[in-house]
């Protein structure tokens, strides 16, 4: 999987003292990827690895004029830097007469018992050296933290771009990103940015966090696709020695446990930084296991690592999942603190099979840690000063703001370009307007109001027979203050409409208070769906949904009316005064 934007961000090096800086993409002549290439400053000890499609940053403190790029089979090329900072190179390695050495890293034919591989002393190392997360080890930390969320759409063809793009294709093919390999295009739809700084202090266990901004760009989604991608995209500790996604259990590479699960190979190794750098690919020993696929870069003595890179098993059943992929790198100070610098989450969504031909949706998630301080130390009441988000546009900032603020390897006008470009296109909102029906069932009639659910608009059971149902909600945001919602009903069987109705409105932001009021008269099953005493919306799939199970003619009419005012003193704590008849 090739997202290149996101591959060349997981690799930046992002310290803002550096006096030389250099980034870009390593290829062969005909045009293909160079991964793993090393790359060094001439004359010095500090170097790097190319990603697996050829990126690379590299940046020192000290002042270099050169770097020599070298790989196996191909001859070794020194480029003279132009100047401090230079950004997206694109170096030509030419074959050089020693092709036969080359190393392709397959699935080992043949399994070694554990102590004949000599990646099991390296293992054992990791094993023995565990480190905590570097913030852990200090007594006072804060830093600064980007992310960015990309949601788009995949895998599109040349053709089928054509007719989707129509009048724009011309001038948003050249820009937008492609998979060389298989010719597919990827569409961006949304793109969410921002930072945050954080501070803590571990005598006392307090964390504050911050947000400095935040924007975004395009066609916003919300439903249960989308919840099910949060979900994955959490903190996650290659560490352990298991990883939970998606509430399954995968054995973590790193694992004590990972030589029954994995075949490791030992590839080779590098010299950078004084220290010598092993890079170890893992394959799955099984088909269908709960494991990840991918390589890990680690440095001997200390035995921590630097880098990793890892996706899940297509033969692994996860719903609507069709890849997962983490990028994962570190840095190491003074051979002890381990403080992450950059993650990498991107996860490939379809709604029917896993074939790599279809279409599908991709979400990418970039974060990039910098600016460490260990030294500042802060009261305890400054902890205690959390600004919450209560409006929409609370933490927007002004252009001059991000153009000074943005870490260094971060570009992302070409994704907001083509996200303007495509913001009139018809084909474009018709497509994610269907994503999000069928992720929460609700059908856009204009800017403010909804249809839906389309999952209650027809049902069957023997009171009602025949039943069909229109409903609406008022929907602008998932930020607005006031929502009605509402429901009419009618059954073919027993001749009656049945219908509902509620209100919602958020009085105050902080303290958060609101109040509602519904009436409801309809059928339900008891004990199909959960009916709350707040308000009148039953939570589940029932009696009255498209898709039911079960026996469903122990039915009751229900007539209730509901009002209620909460009031939240401290997030996730309610204090209400409920009344329900």
């Amino acid at each position: 999987m090739i997202y290149r934007l996101l591959l060349l961000l997981s690799l930046a090096t992002l310290t803002v003292s550096s006096q030389t800086y250099v980034s870009g993409v390593i290829l062969d002549q005909d045009r293909q990827a160079v991964a793993f290439a090393n790359v060094v400053f001439n004359n010095s000890g500090e170097g790097v690895i190319s990603d697996i499609d050829g990126h690379f940053i590299l940046e020192s403190e000290n002042n270099y004029s050169s770097i020599t790029v070298s790989f196996v089979g191909y001859e070794s090329l020194e480029v003279v830097l132009d100047s401090k900072m230079s950004s997206q190179l694109e170096i030509i390695l030419k074959p050089g007469f020693e092709l036969d050495e080359v190393l392709v890293v397959n699935r080992p034919k043949k399994r070694l018992k554990k102590n004949d591989n000599p990646a099991y002393k390296i293992m054992r190392g990791i094993w023995a050296n565990k480190k905590e997360n570097g913030l852990k080890l200090a007594k006072f930390y804060e830093y600064e933290k980007y992310s960015s969320t990309e949601v788009g759409l995949n895998n599109m063809d040349q053709e089928f771009l054509k007719k989707l793009l129509r009048k724009d294709y011309d001038s948003i093919v050249s820009i937008i990103q492609q998979d060389k390999r298989n010719k597919k295009f990827y569409v961006p739809i949304y793109l969410k940015e921002k930072i945050e700084k954080i501070y803590g202090n571990n005598s006392t266990k307090d964390e504050l966090i911050k947000i400095e901004a935040e924007k975004d760009v395009g066609i916003q989604q919300e439903g249960f696709i989308f919840e099910r991608i949060s979900n994955v995209f959490k903190t996650i500790n290659i560490y352990d020695n298991n990883i939970e996604l998606l509430n399954r259990t995968f054995v973590s590479p790193l694992s004590k446990e990972g030589f029954g699960s994995y075949d490791y190979v030992l590839q080779d190794s590098i010299v950078s930084d004084n220290h010598t750098k092993y890079r170890i690919y893992f394959f799955p020993r099984r088909q269908g296991d709960l494991v990840f696929e991918g390589h890990f870069v680690v440095t001997d003595q200390v035995f921590s690592v630097n880098s990793v890179s890892m996706k899940t098993n297509p033969n692994i059943n996860l719903n609507l999942v069709r890849n997962l992929y983490f990028e994962k790198t570190f840095s190491i100070q003074n051979d002890s603190l381990y403080l992450p610098k950059t993650n990498t989450y991107e996860a490939d969504f379809t709604l029917l099979t896993k074939s790599e031909k279809e279409k599908g949706l991709y979400v990418k998630r970039t974060e990039i840690f910098q600016d460490y301080d260990f030294d500042v130390e802060r009261s305890t009441s400054f902890y205690q000063n959390s600004e919450i988000k209560l409006r929409k546009n609370q933490f927007n900032r002004e252009k001059e703001y991000w153009q000074n603020s943005l870490p260094v390897a971060v570009n992302n006008s070409q994704t907001e370009k083509i996200l303007l470009n495509l913001q009139g296109n018809r084909k474009i909102k018709r497509i994610t307007s269907l994503l999000r029906t069928l992720s929460n069932g609700y059908m856009k009639l204009s800017d403010a109001i909804e249809f839906g659910s389309i999952w209650n608009t027809f049902s069957i059971n023997d009171v009602e027979g025949f039943r069909v149902s229109a409903g609406f909600r008022t929907f602008n945001s998932i930020d607005d203050r006031f929502r009605l919602k509402g429901r009419l009903a009618y059954g073919e069987r027993d001749q009656q409409f049945k219908y509902f109705l509620e209100a919602k409105y958020l009085l105050t932001y902080q303290p958060r208070i609101a109040v509602g009021l519904s009436y409801m008269n309809d059928i339900e099953q008891l004990g199909s769906r959960i009916l709350t005493s707040v308000g009148n919306t039953p939570q589940g799939l029932g009696t009255t949904s498209l898709f039911s199970r079960g026996d469903n003619y122990f039915l009751s009419r229900i007539k209730k009316v509901s009002a209620h005012i909460n009031l939240e003193l401290i997030k996730n704590f309610q204090l209400g005064l409920n009344y329900s008849n």
